[in-house]
Protein backbone atom coordinates (compact mmCIF):
# COMPACT_ATOMS: atom_id res chain seq x y z
CA UNK A 1 0.00 0.00 0.00
CA UNK A 2 2.73 2.17 0.69
CA UNK A 3 4.34 1.93 -2.71
CA UNK A 4 0.77 2.21 -4.28
CA UNK A 5 0.38 5.67 -2.43
CA UNK A 6 3.77 7.06 -3.91
CA UNK A 7 3.31 9.06 -6.73
CA UNK A 8 6.76 8.48 -7.43
CA UNK A 9 7.25 5.28 -7.78
CA UNK A 10 3.63 4.70 -9.39
CA UNK A 11 1.90 6.70 -12.69
CA UNK A 12 2.96 6.28 -16.32
CA UNK A 13 6.40 4.56 -16.68
CA UNK A 14 7.30 6.92 -19.86
CA UNK A 15 6.90 10.00 -17.95
CA UNK A 16 8.85 8.94 -14.68
CA UNK A 17 11.32 8.29 -17.05
CA UNK A 18 11.18 11.37 -18.91
CA UNK A 19 10.77 13.24 -15.04
CA UNK A 20 14.45 11.61 -14.15
CA UNK A 21 15.92 12.53 -17.59
CA UNK A 22 15.47 15.74 -17.95
CA UNK A 23 15.14 16.81 -14.09
CA UNK A 24 17.59 14.22 -12.13
CA UNK A 25 20.12 14.32 -15.38
CA UNK A 26 19.39 10.29 -15.65
CA UNK A 27 20.00 9.80 -12.36
CA UNK A 28 17.96 6.76 -11.03
CA UNK A 29 19.40 4.25 -7.82
CA UNK A 30 18.63 0.15 -8.06
CA UNK A 31 16.47 0.37 -4.80
CA UNK A 32 13.84 2.95 -6.76
CA UNK A 33 13.93 0.63 -10.02
CA UNK A 34 12.92 -2.28 -8.77
CA UNK A 35 10.51 -0.95 -6.89
CA UNK A 36 9.15 1.04 -10.01
CA UNK A 37 9.30 -2.21 -11.89
CA UNK A 38 7.89 -4.47 -8.80
CA UNK A 39 5.15 -1.75 -8.56
CA UNK A 40 4.40 -2.52 -12.43
CA UNK A 41 4.01 -5.88 -12.48
CA UNK A 42 1.75 -5.84 -9.66
CA UNK A 43 -0.45 -3.61 -11.18
CA UNK A 44 -0.85 -5.97 -14.42
CA UNK A 45 -0.78 -8.48 -12.46
CA UNK A 46 -3.87 -7.17 -10.04
CA UNK A 47 -5.73 -6.74 -13.30
CA UNK A 48 -4.64 -3.19 -14.04
CA UNK A 49 -4.78 -1.80 -17.51
CA UNK A 50 -1.23 -0.82 -18.17
CA UNK A 51 1.38 -2.32 -20.63
CA UNK A 52 4.99 -4.44 -20.19
CA UNK A 53 6.93 -1.76 -21.81
CA UNK A 54 6.67 0.07 -18.42
CA UNK A 55 9.25 -2.19 -16.13
CA UNK A 56 10.95 -3.19 -19.61
CA UNK A 57 11.61 0.87 -20.34
CA UNK A 58 12.49 1.23 -15.99
CA UNK A 59 14.81 -1.46 -15.64
CA UNK A 60 16.90 -0.52 -18.61
CA UNK A 61 17.43 2.77 -18.26
CA UNK A 62 17.90 2.23 -14.57
CA UNK A 63 20.85 -0.03 -15.73
CA UNK A 64 21.65 2.21 -17.85
CA UNK A 65 21.84 5.02 -14.86
CA UNK A 66 23.84 2.34 -12.43
CA UNK A 67 26.26 1.69 -15.30
CA UNK A 68 27.31 5.44 -15.65
CA UNK A 69 27.49 6.01 -11.48
CA UNK A 70 29.25 3.05 -11.18
CA UNK A 71 32.13 4.65 -13.57
CA UNK A 72 31.67 8.17 -12.09
CA UNK A 73 30.45 9.71 -15.43
CA UNK A 74 29.26 13.16 -16.31
CA UNK A 75 25.55 13.90 -16.08
CA UNK A 76 26.13 14.47 -19.98
CA UNK A 77 26.91 10.65 -20.40
CA UNK A 78 24.83 9.57 -17.50
CA UNK A 79 21.54 10.85 -19.35
CA UNK A 80 22.77 8.90 -22.65
CA UNK A 81 23.74 5.47 -20.98
CA UNK A 82 20.30 6.67 -19.51
CA UNK A 83 17.94 6.38 -22.31
CA UNK A 84 19.93 4.21 -23.87
CA UNK A 85 18.99 1.34 -21.52
CA UNK A 86 15.44 2.79 -21.97
CA UNK A 87 15.58 2.18 -26.01
CA UNK A 88 17.06 -1.65 -25.18
CA UNK A 89 13.88 -2.51 -22.67
CA UNK A 90 11.21 -0.95 -25.52
CA UNK A 91 13.36 -2.94 -28.70
CA UNK A 92 13.04 -5.61 -26.57
CA UNK A 93 9.44 -5.64 -25.33
CA UNK A 94 8.34 -5.08 -28.91
CA UNK A 95 10.74 -7.07 -30.56
CA UNK A 96 11.17 -3.78 -32.50
CA UNK A 97 15.07 -2.84 -33.09
CA UNK A 98 14.30 0.25 -35.07
CA UNK A 99 11.46 1.13 -33.13
CA UNK A 100 13.75 0.91 -30.09
CA UNK A 101 16.72 3.21 -31.41
CA UNK A 102 14.24 5.84 -32.63
CA UNK A 103 12.42 6.11 -29.67
CA UNK A 104 15.36 7.15 -27.73
CA UNK A 105 15.85 9.96 -30.12
CA UNK A 106 12.30 10.92 -30.34
CA UNK A 107 10.55 10.74 -26.92
CA UNK A 108 12.50 13.44 -24.74
CA UNK A 109 11.16 16.06 -27.36
CA UNK A 110 7.80 17.09 -28.91
CA UNK A 111 9.30 18.37 -31.79
CA UNK A 112 13.21 17.83 -31.56
CA UNK A 113 15.51 15.03 -31.67
CA UNK A 114 18.24 13.69 -29.01
CA UNK A 115 20.82 12.95 -31.91
CA UNK A 116 23.79 12.42 -29.43
CA UNK A 117 22.54 9.28 -28.09
CA UNK A 118 22.00 7.29 -31.82
CA UNK A 119 25.10 5.09 -31.83
CA UNK A 120 24.90 3.89 -28.51
CA UNK A 121 21.17 3.34 -28.80
CA UNK A 122 21.90 1.63 -32.23
CA UNK A 123 24.39 -0.80 -30.43
CA UNK A 124 22.33 -1.27 -27.44
CA UNK A 125 19.13 -2.26 -29.51
CA UNK A 126 21.15 -4.97 -31.65
CA UNK A 127 22.12 -6.83 -28.14
CA UNK A 128 18.86 -6.93 -26.55
CA UNK A 129 16.78 -7.40 -29.35
CA UNK A 130 19.44 -10.34 -30.23
CA UNK A 131 18.80 -11.90 -26.95
CA UNK A 132 15.13 -11.30 -27.44
CA UNK A 133 14.90 -13.16 -30.45
CA UNK A 134 17.34 -16.22 -29.30
CA UNK A 135 14.95 -16.85 -26.55
CA UNK A 136 11.56 -15.83 -27.94
CA UNK A 137 12.25 -16.29 -31.91
CA UNK A 138 11.53 -14.12 -34.80
CA UNK A 139 7.63 -14.11 -35.01
CA UNK A 140 6.02 -10.62 -34.66
CA UNK A 141 4.81 -9.57 -31.32
CA UNK A 142 0.28 -8.93 -33.20
CA UNK A 143 -0.40 -11.76 -35.32
CA UNK A 144 -1.90 -9.04 -37.97
CA UNK A 145 -2.26 -10.53 -41.62
CA UNK A 146 -2.44 -8.24 -44.53
CA UNK A 147 -1.93 -9.15 -48.41
CA UNK A 148 -0.66 -7.07 -50.80
CA UNK A 149 -2.64 -3.74 -50.71
CA UNK A 150 -3.26 -1.35 -53.92
CA UNK A 151 -2.59 2.34 -52.95
CA UNK A 152 -5.70 4.40 -54.34
CA UNK A 153 -7.15 7.34 -53.71
CA UNK A 154 -9.99 6.22 -51.64
CA UNK A 155 -7.79 4.32 -49.18
CA UNK A 156 -5.57 7.59 -48.86
CA UNK A 157 -8.92 9.30 -47.76
CA UNK A 158 -9.72 6.67 -45.42
CA UNK A 159 -6.56 6.88 -43.94
CA UNK A 160 -6.85 10.14 -43.12
CA UNK A 161 -10.09 10.17 -42.19
CA UNK A 162 -8.43 7.58 -39.24
CA UNK A 163 -5.75 9.91 -38.90
CA UNK A 164 -8.42 12.94 -38.11
CA UNK A 165 -10.29 10.47 -36.02
CA UNK A 166 -7.19 9.54 -34.21
CA UNK A 167 -6.73 12.88 -33.20
CA UNK A 168 -10.14 13.22 -31.17
CA UNK A 169 -9.29 10.11 -29.30
CA UNK A 170 -6.01 11.21 -28.25
CA UNK A 171 -7.03 14.35 -27.31
CA UNK A 172 -10.23 12.75 -25.54
CA UNK A 173 -7.71 10.30 -23.61
CA UNK A 174 -4.97 13.16 -22.69
CA UNK A 175 -7.26 15.28 -21.04
CA UNK A 176 -8.90 12.17 -19.59
CA UNK A 177 -5.78 11.09 -18.38
CA UNK A 178 -4.67 14.44 -16.89
CA UNK A 179 -7.91 15.38 -15.81
CA UNK A 180 -7.81 12.26 -13.15
CA UNK A 181 -4.24 12.48 -12.41
CA UNK A 182 -4.46 16.00 -10.77
CA UNK A 183 -7.51 14.75 -8.93
CA UNK A 184 -6.47 11.81 -8.06
CA UNK A 185 -2.78 13.94 -6.83
CA UNK A 186 -5.15 16.04 -4.78
CA UNK A 187 -5.88 13.74 -2.09
CA UNK A 188 -2.76 12.13 -0.16
CA UNK A 189 -5.09 8.56 1.29
CA UNK A 190 -4.99 5.22 0.93
CA UNK A 191 -8.11 5.03 0.09
CA UNK A 192 -7.53 6.51 -3.57
CA UNK A 193 -6.08 3.52 -4.85
CA UNK A 194 -8.98 1.17 -3.05
CA UNK A 195 -11.16 3.53 -4.66
CA UNK A 196 -9.30 3.09 -8.13
CA UNK A 197 -9.59 -0.84 -7.46
CA UNK A 198 -13.00 -0.77 -6.79
CA UNK A 199 -14.09 1.34 -10.25
CA UNK A 200 -12.06 -1.26 -12.12
CA UNK A 201 -13.56 -4.28 -10.23
CA UNK A 202 -16.92 -3.24 -11.56
CA UNK A 203 -15.96 -2.17 -15.05
CA UNK A 204 -14.75 -6.08 -15.15
CA UNK A 205 -17.77 -7.16 -14.37
CA UNK A 206 -18.79 -5.75 -18.41
CA UNK A 207 -15.83 -5.68 -19.98
CA UNK A 208 -13.35 -7.71 -18.70
CA UNK A 209 -11.18 -7.36 -21.71
CA UNK A 210 -10.13 -4.08 -20.78
CA UNK A 211 -8.05 -5.32 -17.97
CA UNK A 212 -4.66 -6.29 -17.71
CA UNK A 213 -2.28 -5.40 -20.54
CA UNK A 214 -5.45 -6.31 -23.38
CA UNK A 215 -2.94 -8.05 -25.34
CA UNK A 216 -4.71 -11.28 -25.33
CA UNK A 217 -8.34 -9.42 -27.11
CA UNK A 218 -5.37 -7.77 -29.59
CA UNK A 219 -4.21 -11.06 -30.64
CA UNK A 220 -7.95 -12.54 -30.76
CA UNK A 221 -8.62 -9.89 -33.60
CA UNK A 222 -5.64 -10.68 -35.23
CA UNK A 223 -5.78 -14.23 -35.18
CA UNK A 224 -9.55 -14.26 -36.09
CA UNK A 225 -10.31 -15.63 -32.70
CA UNK A 226 -12.17 -12.77 -31.33
CA UNK A 227 -15.20 -11.30 -33.50
CA UNK A 228 -15.97 -7.35 -32.97
CA UNK A 229 -19.25 -5.51 -33.41
CA UNK A 230 -19.24 -1.79 -34.09
CA UNK A 231 -20.74 -1.51 -30.41
CA UNK A 232 -18.58 -3.16 -28.73
CA UNK A 233 -15.13 -1.94 -30.51
CA UNK A 234 -15.99 1.33 -29.31
CA UNK A 235 -16.96 0.25 -26.01
CA UNK A 236 -14.21 -1.39 -25.40
CA UNK A 237 -12.16 2.00 -26.65
CA UNK A 238 -13.79 4.35 -24.01
CA UNK A 239 -13.30 1.91 -21.61
CA UNK A 240 -9.76 1.30 -22.01
CA UNK A 241 -9.20 4.76 -21.92
CA UNK A 242 -11.08 4.89 -18.72
CA UNK A 243 -9.22 2.25 -17.05
CA UNK A 244 -6.02 3.28 -17.78
CA UNK A 245 -6.41 6.48 -16.52
CA UNK A 246 -8.09 5.12 -13.32
CA UNK A 247 -5.26 2.33 -13.03
CA UNK A 248 -2.29 4.83 -13.51
CA UNK A 249 -3.60 7.91 -12.00
CA UNK A 250 -4.86 5.97 -8.52
CA UNK A 251 -1.69 4.52 -7.44
CA UNK A 252 -1.14 1.41 -10.64
CA UNK A 253 2.24 1.63 -12.03
CA UNK A 254 3.08 0.65 -15.57
CA UNK A 255 3.59 1.62 -19.20
CA UNK A 256 0.88 3.70 -21.65
CA UNK A 257 2.44 2.12 -25.26
CA UNK A 258 0.34 -1.51 -24.98
CA UNK A 259 -2.62 0.61 -24.07
CA UNK A 260 -2.57 3.48 -27.03
CA UNK A 261 -2.08 0.68 -29.56
CA UNK A 262 -5.16 -1.33 -28.13
CA UNK A 263 -7.49 2.14 -28.21
CA UNK A 264 -6.37 1.89 -32.02
CA UNK A 265 -7.04 -1.51 -32.78
CA UNK A 266 -10.44 -1.02 -31.50
CA UNK A 267 -10.67 2.10 -33.38
CA UNK A 268 -9.12 0.99 -36.43
CA UNK A 269 -11.27 -2.37 -35.89
CA UNK A 270 -14.62 0.26 -35.77
CA UNK A 271 -13.80 1.99 -38.76
CA UNK A 272 -13.47 -1.34 -40.47
CA UNK A 273 -16.65 -2.18 -39.48
CA UNK A 274 -18.47 0.85 -40.29
CA UNK A 275 -16.88 1.32 -43.68
CA UNK A 276 -17.55 -2.22 -44.94
CA UNK A 277 -13.96 -2.25 -45.75
CA UNK A 278 -12.67 -6.39 -46.25
CA UNK A 279 -9.01 -5.91 -44.88
CA UNK A 280 -9.56 -4.29 -41.53
CA UNK A 281 -5.65 -4.96 -40.48
CA UNK A 282 -4.98 -1.57 -43.14
CA UNK A 283 -7.50 0.85 -40.87
CA UNK A 284 -6.05 -1.08 -37.68
CA UNK A 285 -3.05 -0.03 -38.51
CA UNK A 286 -3.61 2.98 -39.73
CA UNK A 287 -5.45 4.02 -36.49
CA UNK A 288 -2.54 2.58 -33.81
CA UNK A 289 -0.33 4.45 -35.78
CA UNK A 290 -2.18 7.94 -35.45
CA UNK A 291 -3.18 7.46 -32.08
CA UNK A 292 0.29 6.15 -30.76
CA UNK A 293 1.64 9.07 -32.53
CA UNK A 294 -0.31 11.75 -31.24
CA UNK A 295 -0.91 10.49 -27.80
CA UNK A 296 2.52 10.01 -26.96
CA UNK A 297 3.87 12.57 -29.69
CA UNK A 298 6.37 10.33 -31.48
CA UNK A 299 5.37 10.63 -34.86
CA UNK A 300 8.94 8.15 -36.23
CA UNK A 301 8.39 6.03 -33.53
CA UNK A 302 4.66 4.96 -34.11
CA UNK A 303 5.35 4.50 -37.59
CA UNK A 304 8.05 2.26 -37.26
CA UNK A 305 6.22 0.36 -34.41
CA UNK A 306 3.48 -0.49 -37.16
CA UNK A 307 5.73 -1.13 -39.34
CA UNK A 308 7.74 -3.94 -37.60
CA UNK A 309 4.99 -5.25 -35.57
CA UNK A 310 2.09 -5.19 -38.37
CA UNK A 311 4.58 -5.82 -41.79
CA UNK A 312 5.52 -2.91 -44.21
CA UNK A 313 2.87 -3.47 -46.44
CA UNK A 314 0.65 -1.10 -43.97
CA UNK A 315 3.08 1.43 -44.40
CA UNK A 316 1.79 4.14 -46.03
CA UNK A 317 -1.80 4.21 -44.43
CA UNK A 318 0.09 4.17 -40.98
CA UNK A 319 2.35 7.17 -42.48
CA UNK A 320 -0.71 9.03 -43.83
CA UNK A 321 -3.05 8.59 -40.32
CA UNK A 322 0.25 9.22 -37.93
CA UNK A 323 0.82 12.48 -39.73
CA UNK A 324 -2.38 13.82 -39.59
CA UNK A 325 -3.09 12.93 -36.23
CA UNK A 326 0.18 14.57 -34.74
CA UNK A 327 -0.54 17.57 -36.74
CA UNK A 328 -3.90 18.39 -35.17
CA UNK A 329 -3.28 17.44 -32.06
CA UNK A 330 -0.14 20.30 -31.89
CA UNK A 331 1.75 20.29 -28.56
CA UNK A 332 -0.58 18.04 -26.84
CA UNK A 333 0.96 14.98 -25.36
CA UNK A 334 0.14 12.38 -22.40
CA UNK A 335 3.67 12.49 -20.72
CA UNK A 336 4.20 15.60 -18.27
CA UNK A 337 7.60 15.81 -18.57
CA UNK A 338 8.33 15.67 -22.55
CA UNK A 339 9.59 19.37 -23.19
CA UNK A 340 8.43 20.80 -26.63
CA UNK A 341 12.18 20.81 -27.63
CA UNK A 342 15.87 21.36 -27.00
CA UNK A 343 16.87 23.98 -24.60
CA UNK A 344 20.30 25.31 -25.25
CA UNK A 345 22.34 26.83 -23.11
CA UNK A 346 25.13 27.84 -25.32
CA UNK A 347 25.67 31.61 -25.60
CA UNK A 348 26.59 32.75 -29.47
CA UNK A 349 28.14 36.40 -27.90
CA UNK A 350 30.34 34.42 -25.91
CA UNK A 351 31.44 31.93 -28.23
CA UNK A 352 32.34 34.90 -30.44
CA UNK A 353 34.01 36.70 -27.90
CA UNK A 354 36.19 33.93 -27.50
CA UNK A 355 37.48 33.19 -30.79
CA UNK A 356 38.30 37.24 -31.05
CA UNK A 357 40.12 37.28 -27.55
CA UNK A 358 42.47 34.66 -28.66
CA UNK A 359 45.83 35.02 -26.81
CA UNK A 360 44.57 37.06 -24.16
CA UNK A 361 42.25 34.99 -22.41
CA UNK A 362 44.62 32.03 -22.79
CA UNK A 363 46.95 33.32 -20.05
CA UNK A 364 44.11 33.73 -17.45
CA UNK A 365 44.46 31.30 -14.99
CA UNK A 366 41.35 29.65 -13.40
CA UNK A 367 42.78 30.20 -9.97
CA UNK A 368 42.49 33.87 -10.98
CA UNK A 369 38.65 33.90 -10.53
CA UNK A 370 37.75 31.17 -8.64
CA UNK A 371 35.40 31.60 -5.46
CA UNK A 372 38.02 30.39 -2.93
CA UNK A 373 36.27 27.84 0.35
CA UNK A 374 33.21 27.70 -1.25
CA UNK A 375 30.52 26.57 1.14
CA UNK A 376 29.79 22.54 0.58
CA UNK A 377 27.33 19.73 1.63
CA UNK A 378 28.83 16.96 3.62
CA UNK A 379 28.30 13.57 1.97
CA UNK A 380 26.74 11.94 5.08
CA UNK A 381 23.89 14.38 4.74
CA UNK A 382 20.17 13.82 3.96
CA UNK A 383 18.76 14.99 1.38
CA UNK A 384 16.89 17.44 3.82
CA UNK A 385 19.97 18.56 5.31
CA UNK A 386 21.38 19.25 2.04
CA UNK A 387 18.16 21.54 1.12
CA UNK A 388 18.43 23.41 4.96
CA UNK A 389 21.97 24.30 3.65
CA UNK A 390 21.29 25.54 0.34
CA UNK A 391 18.47 27.54 1.63
CA UNK A 392 20.78 29.20 4.25
CA UNK A 393 22.92 30.19 1.36
CA UNK A 394 20.48 30.84 -1.29
CA UNK A 395 21.92 28.61 -3.58
CA UNK A 396 20.47 26.07 -6.12
CA UNK A 397 23.75 24.55 -6.99
CA UNK A 398 26.35 23.44 -4.05
CA UNK A 399 29.18 20.68 -3.74
CA UNK A 400 29.34 17.95 -1.59
CA UNK A 401 32.67 16.72 -0.15
CA UNK A 402 33.52 13.75 2.36
CA UNK A 403 36.07 15.79 4.54
CA UNK A 404 37.86 17.99 1.68
CA UNK A 405 37.57 15.35 -1.00
CA UNK A 406 35.59 16.61 -3.92
CA UNK A 407 32.61 14.11 -4.58
CA UNK A 408 30.15 15.64 -6.77
CA UNK A 409 27.20 18.41 -6.78
CA UNK A 410 23.58 18.25 -6.02
CA UNK A 411 21.22 21.22 -7.71
CA UNK A 412 18.36 22.33 -5.81
CA UNK A 413 16.09 20.61 -8.60
CA UNK A 414 16.66 16.81 -8.07
CA UNK A 415 16.87 17.59 -4.31
CA UNK A 416 13.15 18.73 -4.37
CA UNK A 417 11.75 15.56 -5.88
CA UNK A 418 13.97 13.20 -3.49
CA UNK A 419 12.63 12.13 -0.16
CA UNK A 420 14.13 14.09 2.39
CA UNK A 421 15.65 11.01 4.38
CA UNK A 422 17.28 9.54 1.45
CA UNK A 423 21.46 10.22 1.95
CA UNK A 424 22.93 12.70 -0.34
CA UNK A 425 25.62 10.32 -1.62
CA UNK A 426 22.87 8.59 -3.64
CA UNK A 427 21.57 11.65 -6.01
CA UNK A 428 25.27 13.58 -5.94
CA UNK A 429 26.04 14.22 -9.62
CA UNK A 430 29.99 13.81 -10.34
CA UNK A 431 31.25 16.55 -12.58
CA UNK A 432 35.28 16.66 -13.49
CA UNK A 433 37.24 19.41 -11.58
CA UNK A 434 39.91 21.56 -12.87
CA UNK A 435 43.12 22.49 -11.24
CA UNK A 436 43.85 26.36 -10.81
CA UNK A 437 46.23 26.38 -13.54
CA UNK A 438 43.60 25.63 -16.05
CA UNK A 439 43.00 28.00 -18.57
CA UNK A 440 40.26 30.59 -19.30
CA UNK A 441 39.87 29.63 -22.89
CA UNK A 442 38.92 25.81 -22.42
CA UNK A 443 36.87 26.77 -19.34
CA UNK A 444 34.89 28.72 -21.59
CA UNK A 445 34.61 26.51 -24.21
CA UNK A 446 33.66 23.42 -21.40
CA UNK A 447 30.67 25.65 -20.40
CA UNK A 448 29.84 26.36 -24.42
CA UNK A 449 29.47 22.80 -24.92
CA UNK A 450 27.86 21.16 -21.77
CA UNK A 451 24.89 22.83 -19.18
CA UNK A 452 27.27 23.02 -16.70
CA UNK A 453 27.12 26.19 -14.36
CA UNK A 454 29.22 25.49 -12.16
CA UNK A 455 32.99 24.40 -12.37
CA UNK A 456 34.64 22.96 -9.57
CA UNK A 457 38.53 23.29 -8.69
CA UNK A 458 40.64 20.59 -6.64
CA UNK A 459 44.15 20.43 -6.14
CA UNK A 460 46.28 17.69 -6.61
CA UNK A 461 44.96 15.56 -3.79
CA UNK A 462 41.48 16.16 -4.87
CA UNK A 463 40.86 18.78 -2.28
CA UNK A 464 37.82 20.98 -3.01
CA UNK A 465 40.07 24.55 -3.24
CA UNK A 466 37.39 26.73 -5.40
CA UNK A 467 34.86 27.39 -7.42
CA UNK A 468 33.99 28.99 -10.94
CA UNK A 469 30.61 29.97 -12.17
CA UNK A 470 28.84 30.86 -15.34
CA UNK A 471 28.94 35.06 -13.24
CA UNK A 472 32.95 34.73 -12.95
CA UNK A 473 33.59 34.14 -16.54
CA UNK A 474 31.24 36.76 -17.78
CA UNK A 475 32.80 39.71 -14.80
CA UNK A 476 36.17 38.48 -16.39
CA UNK A 477 35.24 38.63 -19.76
CA UNK A 478 33.40 42.13 -19.36
CA UNK A 479 36.76 43.15 -17.68
CA UNK A 480 39.05 42.29 -20.32
CA UNK A 481 36.96 43.79 -23.22
CA UNK A 482 37.31 46.97 -20.94
CA UNK A 483 40.63 46.99 -20.85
Amino acid sequence: MRVLSDTKKTGSGVDRFLETYHLRHGMATLRSTAVSAAASLLTMGLGGSAGPEGPGLTMGSGIGSWVARKFNMDPERMKRLYITGAASGIAAIFRAPLTGTVFALEIPYMYDVETGVFVSSLIAVVVSYTFTVLLLGTERLFPFQSGIIEITPELLANSAAVGLISAVVSLTFITLFRTLRVQANRFRSALVPVAGGSALAVISLFFPQVLGTGFDTIKGIGSGTVQMTLALAVALLVMKMLTTSVTLSTGGSGGLFLPCIFIGVMLGEAYSIMTGHPDSVVFIAAAVAGVFAATNKALLTSILLVGETFGPVVLLPAIVSAAISFLITKDRSIHEHQLLRRITKKEMALEMFSQRMGNRIKNIRVGRIMVTKPATVDSNATVGEALETLKRFGFRVMPVVSGRTYIGYVTLDVLLVEEKGKPVSEVVVFSDPVSPDETLDRLIMRILNTEETHIYVTDADSNLIGVVTQSDIIRIVFEIADQ
